[in-house]
């Protein structure tokens, strides 16, 4: 759309969860007043628990990732996240996890950010 075009820009400076961007070309005025109204809202309490919940999720596999060859941690977090509960191999969906992992990681970034990757299937 005309007048919304992406915008080059660097951080020139970040403290306590907050960042500086200066821009190549400068922001006309009313973007940068709306830039900072959205700035300004307080992020609504469902999204702030959702997000909470995605980044200790994260954490909790790049921190069992981190263990293996052990495959406990990992597994633990499966039965724990993703089955809560609920009946469920969470041994077999940690193993899948870590050869459909390794065959990504073997993978151009190009291919990837095109999308072209055949997923492993289940054993």
């Amino acid at each position: 759309m005309t007048g919304l075009e992406p915008q080059c820009s660097r951080v020139v400076w970040a403290e306590n969860g907050k960042m500086g961007f200066q821009f190549t070309t400068p922001l006309h005025p009313a973007t940068l007043e709306l830039i900072v109204a959205v700035a300004r809202k307080p992020i609504p309490k469902r999204v702030k628990k959702l997000a909470e919940a995605f980044y200790g999720r994260a954490k909790a596999l790049q921190e069992a990732f981190s263990a293996l060859p052990e495959t406990l941690p990992l597994s633990t977090v499966v039965e724990r996240t993703v089955f809560e509960g609920a009946e469920g191999d969470a041994e077999a969906l940690a193993g899948y996890l870590v050869v459909t992992r390794d065959a990504l990681s073997r993978l151009p970034v190009e291919q990837l950010l095109a999308g072209d990757v055949t997923w492993e299937t289940g054993r």
